[in-house]
């Protein structure tokens, strides 16, 4: 079974794999999540945990009003989660 991430109101699933980032991908949506922590030791987890509340909503609420959408999230040591949005 493939890791789920609920995010958005929709369901991402894994794919792909990589050492440093992990992407899920929702086909409904044709949207992806590509998770970047930018330091030893970081995960998808830390990246969202260190998400802004606010900034949280405001990603959440873009993935579920919009379709074919990349979103970076990243997290450098020490600094809370930042995201570009990449949208057609």
């Amino acid at each position: 079974m493939k890791k789920a991430l609920q995010f958005g109101g929709k369901v991402f699933y894994k794919v792909g794999t990589g050492a440093k980032k992990e992407k899920f991908y929702n086909e409904e949506s044709n949207s992806l999540l590509v998770f970047s922590p930018l330091y030893k030791g970081g995960n998808t987890d830390s990246v969202l945990g260190a998400l802004m509340p606010d900034m949280d909503d405001f990603v959440d609420n873009y993935l579920s009003e919009n379709e074919n959408v990349v979103v970076e999230l990243y997290k450098v040591e020490g600094t809370t989660s930042d995201f570009t949005i990449f949208a057609d």
